[in-house]
């Protein structure tokens, strides 16, 4: 099957804007992947439980803990254990420094008590998890009487008093992969919401203790060239330029081929392909005006927007279209091919 240059022309057009298409979308590929590497995890985690030591009553036993109401006149001391741990996935070398601090405070002062919370401190730790409990006892009658002597002293009583401590720990951890380093702050506190009384005030210790659980990692990034992403926009763009170059060369090789045949045909056939034209039995039996050439009948039949038509009359090839009762023409003479001669020699 033989291919016009037009139509390798057409092809030539799609196939390019695909593959112009397919470079576009290629740019846009990444040629580099980045990625995360965990090198190693770690967390902390806190809580602390209290119980409140009770002076003999009726609507308790000895001691309550969590969820029952603390009653200031009912409770002497609180005793609170502070739990911390911290574990990592890859071993090194650990050490922790702690701070403890504790004070009672209201609106517009505040004292240091350390004097009169009591504090039990131990530490384990190995290459990879390191454990710090704090058991801390409170005495809240000693406690009562020196906000009294405070408010005496200044002359003002509030309703609400906070007796705070504050753990501060500093864990640092080197490992094979990176130092971990998280310094972390929590607060237990007890607050003293005092009530109207008769003859001696009272009221409701309200008890908050920490509870978290905190994660990390140490990470590295990574970066690595995408070969596959490299090699395809490079494909793509050689295809696109070979492409282009072939075709374009193949398109003109046709064009030229597809002239010469064209100009090989007899001058009839050229017609028939240069021009639309409508097969007809015969020319009408109208005046006749002969042309020169089918340009000039093609001219007369575009200005009048009429049709051309063919006929072959005595093996003459007739174009011919009809305007206002008026035949133009042109005509194809016939031409018979040469005969060909060949002569036979005889040996002797």
């Amino acid at each position: 099957m033989k291919f016009s240059w037009k139509i390798m022309a057409a092809l030539t057009a799609i196939v390019t804007v695909l593959l112009s298409y397919g470079v576009y979308s290629t740019q846009g590929m990444p040629t580099e992947e980045h990625t995360v590497a965990t090198l190693c995890t770690y967390e902390q985690n806190t809580r602390c439980d209290y119980i409140a030591h009770l002076k003999p009553n009726i609507l308790y036993g000895e001691t309550i803990s969590k969820g029952e109401t603390i009653y200031l006149s009912l409770v002497n001391r609180i005793d609170a254990t502070f739990h911390y741990t911290f574990e990592c996935s890859e071993t090194g070398s650990i050490t922790t420094e702690y701070g403890i601090s504790s004070l009672v405070a209201s609106e517009g002062w505040n004292k240091s008590i350390n004097e009169l919370v009591s504090v039990e401190k131990s530490e384990t730790k190995d290459a990879s998890s390191a454990v710090f409990e704090a058991k801390f006892s409170y005495n809240i009658n000693e406690t009562r009487e020196l906000i009294d002597r405070i408010e005496e002293d200044i002359g003002v009583t509030s309703s609400t008093y906070q007796i705070i401590t504050t753990i501060n720990i500093n864990t640092n951890d080197e490992t094979t992969v990176g130092t971990i380093s998280k310094p972390l702050e929590e607060s237990i506190i007890l607050t003293l919401n005092y009530m109207g009384g008769y003859m001696e005030r009272g009221g409701v210790i309200e008890v908050e203790v920490p509870e978290r659980h905190l994660t990390g990692s140490i990470t590295e990034n990574s970066t690595k060239e995408n070969t596959f992403a490299v090699q395809f926009r490079i494909t793509m763009y050689v295809a696109w330029v070979a492409w282009i170059a072939v075709a374009s060369l193949f398109t003109a090789w046709r064009y030229k081929v597809g002239k010469a045949e064209f100009e090989t045909l007899p001058e009839s056939e050229r017609i028939m392909k240069r021009f639309k034209v409508i097969e007809s039995k015969d020319v009408p039996k109208l005046k006749v005006q002969t042309l020169d050439s089918m340009e000039a009948l093609k001219k007369v039949a575009d200005d009048y927007d009429s049709i051309l038509f063919h006929t072959k009359m005595d093996d003459d090839d007739i174009f011919f279209t009809t305007i206002e009762n008026i035949t133009y023409q042109y005509i194809v003479k016939y031409a018979p091919k040469a005969a060909t001669y060949y002569t036979r020699y005889e040996e002797t």
